[in-house]
């Protein structure tokens, strides 16, 4: 079985911070695949950007450019329109 690759020094970036987000940050900070310090997320909703902030000292934007431009790896985590 090849060896995991090393994600943990990555920037990640949630263009989206609802559920989906919420869930996915704290899955990754309490597994230790990201450090909270390391994620950013954009939503236009400040209530979501408090909800996914609960798993950590996350960044929270309402600039969706800010978090492609600071992010190594961004998740798309909305509703299908």
């Amino acid at each position: 079985r090849p060896a995991a690759a090393d994600v943990s020094g990555l920037r990640w970036g949630f263009l989206g911070a609802g559920k989906m987000a919420s869930a996915l940050i704290g899955g990754m900070v309490r597994a230790g695949v990201a450090r909270a310090e390391s994620i950013v997320a954009s939503d236009p909703s400040a209530a979501a950007l408090e909800g996914a902030a609960s798993a950590g000292p996350i960044r929270a934007t309402s600039s969706n450019r800010e978090v492609v431009e600071g992010s190594d790896v961004v998740v798309l985590a909305v509703k299908p329109q």
